[in-house]
């Protein structure tokens, strides 16, 4: 179960970035002195992060919508 790495918190938040910027996204991070890490990518319908996981993206995409409804209860959908 891999749900924690979706979870944003005050500090922890997933960031995506558009095809050939990651680069740049890191390079600000660091220059802002924010810790930062690259899990993997994204690419058709799975998120690959090589030896930690591999998921279809309608699962991660569930993990993240669900999160809020699972903890705070009914009320809180899109």
């Amino acid at each position: 179960d891999h749900t924690w790495l979706f979870a944003e918190s005050p500090s922890q938040v997933l960031v995506c970035s558009a095809a050939g910027r990651s680069a740049e996204l890191l390079a600000a991070a660091q220059a802002a002195e924010v810790p930062v890490r690259r899990l993997g990518t994204v690419g058709g319908d799975r998120l690959v992060a090589p030896g930690l996981l591999d998921l279809a993206v309608d699962e991660v995409r569930a993990a993240w919508q669900g999160r809020l409804p699972a903890a705070l209860g009914s009320g809180t959908v899109h």
